[in-house]
């Protein structure tokens, strides 16, 4: 009978520092954060910043060229992101699920954006690709389901399957 007295109030305590870390709308109210990637960064690694629901933004130095796989997947209230002009890759599913990110403009150093790279971000408006882009894999806007406008420049010579 004891064990079963401490469980149930462990798992009271549990649910009483969950409902006071959330808002009703389940938006984190402590820890937010705006990330800035350090200086002398080449690549964000993939994972680097998966699930984290307390970044609400993130700015990435000049210098950095790839952002890897799933770096930034299910940052779910990430509003914005703001890309340096040294970016050259997105890697598969960098951004997937970022339900909170209305706008990307891509930078003109950016030559791939790998399939899935923006997947499921349901939030998402605006897209401007400028030219130099060459490939789009495919569902890299896939689910995107308010999307209204994408800016697709002449020098892209693949669009994957389902990339919008």
């Amino acid at each position: 009978m004891k064990k079963r007295s401490v469980i149930f109030s462990l798992l009271l305590l549990i649910q009483s520092v969950f409902i006071s870390l959330f808002a009703q709308n389940g938006e984190p109210l402590l820890g937010v954060v705006d990330v800035t990637v350090e200086k002398g960064t080449i690549t964000v690694s993939s994972n680097a910043f998966w699930g984290r629901d307390d970044i609400r933004s993130v700015t990435l130095p000049e210098g950095v060229e790839r952002i890897g796989g799933w770096a930034f997947a299910h940052c779910h209230f990430m509003k914005t992101i703001v890309l340096p002009k040294s970016l050259k890759v997105i890697d598969h599913y960098a951004f997937y699920g970022c339900d909170s990110l209305e706008t990307v403009v891509i930078p003109s150093g950016v030559n791939l954006i790998e399939n899935n790279a923006f997947l499921s971000c349901e939030g998402l408006k605006t897209v401007v690709i400028p030219e130099g882009v060459s490939v789009i894999e495919y569902q890299t806007f896939s689910y995107c389901d308010n999307l209204t406008s994408v800016t697709i420049p002449s020098s892209v010579r693949k669009i994957g399957f389902r990339a919008l």
